[in-house]
């Protein structure tokens, strides 16, 4: 073989060109028809294009004939395929196995393309390992138009393709090599070799040999079939270099990413797509046409044309397998954001509370990085799924979903109302403006929940908000148990503004008859008793010995609700 490739022009040659493009469909073929079936439309159209372009090439210029190298292949001593990565390499398959001159002749047929892809695939054509001999097969196949040599010396009784000086000689004077096609001398004396021998002496094995070969046993039948699949496609990605092949082997992942959820292989699915995403980071960084087709692939996957899948495979999870469940947190959270609408949308089918719990989680982790599909969510039409996605909300720091959250406050349905003012009180900074309304809500559930924001807030930002509501806000008679649940959040807050304006809706003004300055009186001496600091309690005994009644009644009817709340939540 040459050692140095000479220098190519395209250009200028044509016949070159032809023979590198058959090349190229070449190797395609040989890797599609490893992963699919010869009747699946993809090998059918990868072995129908190579017939094309040899019956092209073979009836323009003759014989097509290429010399196989490790690693590569040359036409006419020019290099017209390179391949370092041994792992996943045709050319060095058949190196391997011998094989060092392949033709391909006028008149061949599609049906023999078939067997020869056929052999390659069933030697191992991408595993490095295989222990498949490439020459014999093609021996018993007995090709008409497909010709191999095992060495430097041309076919017998063919042309003869003088390498050095391009000419075609007659070889009929040619002696026959050893190692001629169709046979191979050696073969008689090692039969004779093994059946003058002792059986225990070929076939006998040790006792750490016979252990050995149950492991080897053991592991392939426990191999990671799937995860093997993705290695090898990850690698033929890699060395891609036409666009339209690229998109084929995307199609290949896709199809096998399928099946691997389908299947409930989240383990496999989660190592691959971390291993992609490192492919399109090297993409990412040379900028080239690439990355459009794996972000076009990852969108796919992350939407309902792929996750849909998960319909049917997550009710088959056992309760209890929960790495299988963790496998399957791993792997969503690998997808794009635009996965959390196939997400959310599984929810509402979902019985298992730790699946529930791993969805929402996905969900919040994908929205930190992209709102837009969460906003979707929360604005379907199920309530259910616009509820979940109300509720994943309230743990978004991002701005942009108060105004979706608020707008579900002013839905109709209570239960995703309640979830909505839920969602705005986990907001950090608090957003009083927008929940201290809620405390006047016609549910006691939603008024509760305004006041346990309040409550577990006992600051002077808390305390400072409760006093210019009391101040600005009008209540109405309706309004009297919204009043007294502001007065026990402000009781909670313990300030000296608090104390001040409580000392004077209890103490002031005694002769004012009314309900709702009944209803001020009564919240002080409530907020007064939770605050239960010395100056409280000194105020409370003033007004327990006031000489105004309303204000006496106030203090005991303070108490007697304060216990019968207490009483309830016990």
């Amino acid at each position: 073989m040459s050692q140095q490739a000479k220098a190519l022009d395209w250009s200028d040659d044509r016949q070159l060109q032809e023979a590198k493009t058959v090349v190229d469909k070449l190797i395609l073929a040989a890797k599609n028809t490893a992963f699919y079936p010869i009747n699946h439309s993809i090998s059918q159209k990868s072995i129908t294009e190579l017939y094309h372009y040899i019956s092209g090439y073979t009836r323009n210029y003759g014989a097509l004939v290429l010399e196989m190298g490790k690693g590569e292949i040359l036409f006419q001593g020019q290099r017209v395929y390179l391949n370092p990565d041994l792992q996943n390499n045709p050319a060095y398959l058949c190196f391997r196995d011998g094989l060092k001159w392949l033709s391909f002749s006028e008149g061949m047929e599609q049906k023999e393309l078939v067997v020869f892809l056929d052999i390659l695939k069933n030697q191992g054509v991408l595993e490095e390992e295989s222990k498949g001999d490439i020459v014999t097969c093609l021996w018993e196949a007995e090709l008409p138009n497909i010709k191999y040599r095992t060495n430097n010396a041309i076919w017998k009784n063919e042309k003869l393709i003088d390498l050095q000086g391009l000419k075609i000689t007659d070889n009929q004077n040619e002696q026959p090599s050893e190692e001629s096609a169709g046979g191979f001398h050696g073969a008689e004396e090692t039969l004779q070799i093994l059946d003058g021998a002792n059986e225990e002496e070929v076939l006998g094995l040790l006792p750490e040999e016979v252990k050995r070969v149950y492991q080897l046993v053991e592991e392939e039948e426990n191999r990671d079939f799937d995860q093997d699949v993705f290695d090898v496609l990850l690698v033929i990605l890699k060395e891609q270099r036409e666009s339209e092949d690229f998109a084929t082997v995307l199609d290949i992942i896709k199809e096998s990413f399928k099946r691997t959820i389908a299947q409930g292989e989240f383990l496999y699915a989660a190592k691959f797509l971390a291993q992609l995403r490192q492919v399109r980071q090297t993409y990412q960084k040379s900028g080239t046409w690439a990355l459009a087709h794996l972000d076009d692939f990852l969108l796919t996957i992350s939407g309902p044309q792929v996750l849909s899948i998960l319909n049917d495979a997550l009710p088959g999870i056992k309760a209890g397998d929960y790495k299988k469940k963790k496998s399957l947190e791993k792997m969503l959270y690998q997808l794009r954001p635009e996965s959390t609408i196939s997400i959310g949308q599984m929810l509402p089918r979902i019985k298992d509370n730790t699946i529930i719990t791993i969805l929402v989680r996905v969900i919040k982790h994908h929205a930190s990085n992209d709102t837009r599909p969460l906003i979707h969510l929360a604005r379907h039409t199920a309530p259910a799924i616009r509820k979940t996605a109300i509720f994943v909300m309230g743990y978004i720091p991002n701005p942009d979903v108060i105004p979706v959250i608020t707008e579900a406050t002013r839905s109709t349905d209570f239960s995703l109302r309640k979830t909505a003012v839920q969602a705005l009180s986990r907001k950090s900074p608090p957003l009083y403006d927008q929940l201290l309304p809620f405390i006047k809500d016609q549910k006691a559930e939603i008024r509760e929940t305004v006041f346990s924001f309040l409550a577990q807030k006992p600051d002077q930002e808390t305390e400072t908000a409760i006093l210019n509501y009391l101040a600005q806000s009008r209540f109405k008679n309706r309004h009297r148990p919204s009043l007294l649940l502001l007065y026990q959040a402000l009781g909670h807050c313990r300030g000296d503004s608090a104390q001040a304006y409580l000392s004077h809706q209890l103490l002031a003004n005694p002769w004012h008859i009314g309900r709702r300055r009944g209803a001020h009186r009564l919240g002080a001496a409530m907020a007064l008793m939770i605050t239960n600091n010395s100056d409280a309690q000194h105020l409370l005994r003033k007004a327990s010995k006031s000489m105004s009644p309303p204000i006496r009644r106030a203090v005991r009817n303070a108490e007697e609700m304060l216990n019968a709340r207490s009483s309830k939540r016990t």
